[in-house]
């Protein structure tokens, strides 16, 4: 247990016998993780930049920008084992064109919309445009929903 964890009480949990907390603040870095996680074994259109992480698109055409921003989380069973979390996941889609973003845009869509370990609760775009070297991009935001079982 570490200094963050110290003085919050704990139970042991029924199903494996593990101390959780009794209030459980969420697993934030665990979600976004899995996000970038998601992304990376399983997205194959185009190269992805992680926020923080170095990138450069210079000799790219198309590419994606993913970012998990955590929002809350919520304690759904009695032992503080489970969370919900809250949170939007963004994915600019950046391309040469408004056609070649449009389409990255849908590919995107498509691929969220098709996992099935959070639920995807909307999204929508909140900014199209361009940048000052000429690339256009498409703002999308997902509000997303994911159960946390922490044992």
């Amino acid at each position: 247990m570490d200094a963050r964890t110290k003085s919050v009480a704990h139970k042991r949990c029924e199903n494996c016998e593990k101390e959780t907390p009794l209030i459980m603040i969420s697993n934030f870095q665990k979600t976004k993780a899995y996000f970038e996680t998601l992304f990376k074994d399983n997205w194959t259109s185009t190269p992805v930049h992680y926020a923080g992480q170095e990138f450069s698109a210079d000799t790219l055409d198309r590419w994606v920008n993913v970012i998990y921003k955590p929002l809350g989380g919520e304690n759904t069973a009695y032992t503080g084992a489970s969370m919900l979390i809250n949170g939007t996941l963004t994915v600019i889609c950046w391309a040469e064109n408004d056609v070649e973003a449009m389409k990255l845009g849908d590919e995107v869509v498509a691929f969220v919309s098709a996992q099935k370990d959070f639920t995807m609760r909307m999204f929508e775009v909140n900014d199209h445009g361009w940048n000052e070297s000429g690339s256009v991009y498409l703002y999308l935001t997902f509000d997303i929903k994911s159960h946390d079982m922490s044992c």
